[in-house]
């Protein structure tokens, strides 16, 4: 028993500064036996812990990625939906779809193309500042 104590006592804490720990009954038989040791003393609750955490690995990054999508696909409906109501507001499409004579149906066509056209227009004046913003940089930083 003293034996068992004192290879133990060198594994955890070894008395020569040279001593690697993975040689302390040279074979390297004390790393299985201490994880028997620690299996045995755990009982099953060790494998419970193996089994539940595998688990909550796997769970955890299918409920990371289904949340991320989620997320992903409500930023994108709300997107659209900005989207439509800048380019076609909901009035207009009730006064398209109206009885309403074809005057005034022209006239709401020509509503909805000139908002389009305005929204293209400030996009477009965006891209030509990053654009010019590009050319700054690449001239004032790139070689």
């Amino acid at each position: 028993m003293d034996a068992w104590l004192q290879i133990l006592r060198e594994r955890i804490w070894p008395s020569r500064p040279g001593t690697r720990r993975g040689t302390v009954l040279g074979n390297g038989l004390a790393t299985p036996i201490v994880l028997l040791l620690v299996a045995l003393v755990a009982g099953p609750d060790l494998f419970v812990y193996v089994e539940l955490s595998t688990l909550l690995d796997l769970l955890g990054a299918a409920l990371f990625l289904f949340v991320f999508a989620m997320g992903f696909r409500l930023l994108l409906t709300d997107v659209a939906a900005q989207l439509r109501s800048a380019f076609v507001p909901e009035n207009l499409v009730l006064m398209a779809t109206s009885p309403a004579p074809n005057s005034w149906r022209i006239f709401w066509a020509g509503v909805i193309t000139f908002r389009a056209l305005r929204i293209c227009m400030i996009i477009a004046v965006i891209l030509a500042e990053l654009g010019l913003l590009l050319v700054w940089m690449l001239s004032r930083f790139g070689g």
